[in-house]
């Protein structure tokens, strides 16, 4: 799991705890907790029947976006996808859309041995540069992803223009990391990092 994903993880358990939590919704903090703990197969079931229970609990879009994290590190990357389009739904422009396009992206990849995603992940690491909430570094690491997945379609003029929206260091700084996280494909189609 990314930084950026248990960054955003604790701040759902943050408010989870300092929110006064109706009764009913304790499947909710349940999961939560769940995940937090570890116990990713906990959380996704808690989180699932939670929101089947409660649909229009102000809390819904924060329960699948954290039901499709646990289903993510199960592996299982279909399901995660399902419940991202339905978090993506009821929050299209939310501060979690960044991290829940992302995330998309990186399950269709992760799926793509079974079935090919790449056109689909390569589109949403494109929406999630169109996002309003890009955290820092989010657009460097969203261009490399996104590079990734048109080098895998063999889209080289794509991955050329969407490193070339990055400015000069960025670019540099993309080189670095593409190199250092194991992104072959982007890091031998980049120029390497100047010292």
């Amino acid at each position: 799991m990314t930084v950026r994903g248990t960054t955003v993880i604790a701040a759902i358990l943050a408010a989870a705890i300092s929110a006064a939590a109706a009764p009913d919704e304790t499947l909710f903090d349940d999961g939560v907790a769940a995940f937090t703990n570890g116990d990713y197969a906990a959380s996704a079931a808690s989180l699932a029947s939670f929101a089947k229970a409660f649909p229009s609990s102000e809390r819904i879009s924060d329960a699948r976006f954290v039901q499709a994290k646990a289903l993510v590190m199960l592996a299982r990357f279909e399901d995660a996808i399902v419940v991202l389009d339905t978090f993506l739904e009821l929050s299209p422009n939310g501060p979690h859309s960044f991290e829940a396009l992302m995330l998309r992206g990186e399950a269709m990849v992760a799926a793509s041995p079974l079935t090919p995603h790449f056109g689909d992940a390569a589109i949403s690491f494109a929406m999630a540069l169109e996002t309003d909430y890009i955290p820092r570094n989010g657009r460097i690491d969203a261009t490399i992803h996104l590079a990734d997945a048109l080098l895998r379609m063999g889209d080289k003029i794509g991955a050329a223009q969407a490193i070339g929206r990055l400015s000069a260091p960025g670019r540099r700084e993309a080189a670095r990391l593409a190199e250092t996280h194991g992104f072959w494909r982007v890091a031998k189609f980049l120029p390497a990092p100047e010292a």
